[in-house]
């Protein structure tokens, strides 16, 4: 959806609802896929792990959520 679809749906008052209420039934699709893809997506830890399975799941999670942003400071 283009920004001024957006922009115009802001701007006749109910409208920015209805589009939410339109697309949530995609937006739950998405969300559901990704839960699924980081429950099974990562290998089963071996013994010379260094993060834990359980913390490598919430970076991953924290990484999809932030659109992969790096906020260590790492450049």
């Amino acid at each position: 959806m283009s920004r001024g679809a957006l922009a115009g749906a802001a701007g006749s008052g109910g409208g920015l609802v209805d589009l939410a209420l339109s697309i949530r039934p995609e937006l739950t699709k998405v969300v559901e896929r990704v839960e699924n893809y980081v429950a099974t997506a990562l290998p089963e830890p071996g013994l010379n792990t260094k993060v834990s399975l359980l913390e490598h799941r919430i970076q991953l999670g924290e990484a999809l959520i932030n659109g992969g942003s790096d906020d260590q400071g790492d450049a």
